[in-house]
């Protein structure tokens, strides 16, 4: 079977399972009365978050109703690990170039494949094939543990006019009795990439995250890499508004030192962050007590007017 036959069943199988899905939603998507597992409900339910109408339901409560946890997935940064056990749900990244968000968020793909306990799928905008090896193989110089992923990790080029469908089709063939973690880097770029309304688009593919995290109760993650605006606000303004966490970074291209806060915490207190030191040979961001712990120097920031 070529390529295209075999998205063509993809396909076939897609539409045959969602269409099926849509009837009776809680045989695929409900963990306690489904036979399917975290994969194969994330790609069901991310799918039916894709169609043009998705009806609504009514909540139910009950008196010994419990709060369901969403899956967490690496962060690689320690204030969110101490604070939340890790990124969940819809996370967004929110940077302006040159500061290291991609650096965080192929970094958090890697390890998160490494862990064996999630399928990642990564919708690469901008970097090209040549850009990706490199920066993979300078996290498994520095990170050896990060070969463990190298089955569950898939990268994906984004071509252009691809769709939300086009992204669905792309989650079939990996594991299914483990969750899906999906990284859009950046959102901004595959919203452009679509050649349709730029806003509109943006708007889509947000929504969708958030619609398939909702079915799917967190077995369909997401992690989106967002640019700022001239406000330093995410490019479209209401990202934030569809993530269930969002990490802003702010510094200059080339600095030494980036600034962490959070806008949007939906589960959990927010807390201060603050700056972080970025090791570029490393792949990752760290606090002052983290460089203490590993006996590194501090970096000099650029102008030497921040300090810890």
């Amino acid at each position: 079977m070529d390529n295209r036959d075999e998205r063509n069943a993809i396909q076939a199988e897609f539409q045959s399972k969602t269409a099926d899905a849509a009837a009776r939603p809680e045989y695929y998507l409900d963990p306690e009365r489904s036979p399917y597992g975290p994969g194969t409900r994330a790609w069901v339910a991310a799918t039916l978050a894709s169609r043009p109408h998705l009806a609504s339901t009514v909540q139910k409560f009950s008196m010994n109703a419990n709060v369901p946890e969403l899956p967490r997935f690496p962060s690689n940064l320690d204030p969110i690990e101490r604070a939340y056990g890790g990124f969940y749900g819809v996370t967004s990244i929110i940077a302006p170039p040159g500061v290291g968000k991609t650096m965080l968020a192929f970094s958090t793909a890697l390890t998160a494949a490494a862990t064996q306990e999630w399928n990642v799928v990564y919708f690469c905008g901008e970097l090209d094939e040549g850009e990706m090896i490199e920066r993979r193989a300078r996290e498994m110089t520095a990170h050896p543990g990060s070969i463990d992923g190298v089955d569950f990790l898939k990268v994906v080029q984004v071509g252009i006019g691809q769709t939300i469908f086009d992204f669905c089709v792309e989650l079939a063939g990996m594991d299914p009795d483990i969750p899906i973690l999906v990284l859009m880097d950046s959102i901004n770029t595959i919203a452009e990439l679509s050649r349709k309304d730029y806003l509109r688009t943006l708007a889509d593919f947000a929504i969708w995250a958030m619609m398939a995290r909702r079915l799917s109760r967190g077995a369909a993650s997401f992690l989106l890499v967002s640019e700022t605006n001239k406000k330093g606000n995410s490019k479209g303004e209401k990202l934030e508004f569809w993530s269930d966490l969002a990490v802003n970074m702010s510094g200059k291209k080339g600095d030494a030192y980036v600034d962490f806060n959070i806008s949007k915490v939906r589960r959990g207190s927010w807390v201060p962050m603050g700056l972080m030191a970025r090791h570029w040979d490393t792949n990752r961001f760290y606090t002052k007590d983290q460089l203490h712990a590993r006996r590194q120097p501090l970096l000099t920031a650029v102008g030497d007017d921040v300090e810890f």
